[in-house]
Order: C-alpha cells, then structure tokens, then sequence
C-alpha cells in the first residue's frame, strides 16, 4: 500500500510540474505576442493547457478527442517555442 502511494504522490508531482512549465512557456509566448501566430492546433493546445494545468496527457488528449501523442507533441512543441522566447542569460545579465 506504501509503495503504491509513493508511485502516485510521484506521478502527481511529475504532472503538476510538466503542467507548470507548459503553462510558463505559454505565457512567455503570450507575452511576446506570439502565441497567435501559431498554428490553430497549437493556440488550442495552449488554450486547454492553461485552462487545465493539474491534467495529464492521457486526460487531456480523452477531452481534446486527440491521441495521447498528439498532445504531447504540441505540448513539447510549445515549450520549445517558449524556451526560444526565452533571451539568453548573458543577454539578460548585460541588459539589467
């Protein structure tokens, strides 16, 4: 019973944390402007990801009707985009 606790107190940490990121990276990219600049099936991942950060994959891609690979990758997709909105530390270190 232990163990099985710790697997889903584990799992839950993962999905709260993927789910965090996610959404910081959207807001990056909502920020600059970009967010609508993207393709549609892109804008409504972002949409549902940041409606629904505490969800999963498997629960997000039930509700978006999509394959659990899909919505991961537009998820991957959009964090990589967000991380490129991201300025370089240095950048950000000689600007301030």
């Amino acid at each position: 019973m232990n163990r099985r606790l710790n697997f889903e107190t584990a799992n839950i940490g993962k999905t709260i944390g993927s789910g965090l990121r996610q959404a910081a990276a959207i807001e990056r990219l909502e920020a600059q402007g970009r967010l609508e600049t993207l393709p549609s099936a892109l804008r409504e991942m972002a949409r549902w990801r940041s409606a629904y950060p505490e969800l999963n994959l498997a629960e997000l891609a039930v509700r978006m009707k999509l394959s659990k690979s899909a919505v991961n990758h537009r998820l991957r997709r959009l964090q990589e985009l967000g991380a490129a909105a991201e300025p370089p530390a240095d950048h950000a270190r000689r600007s301030a």
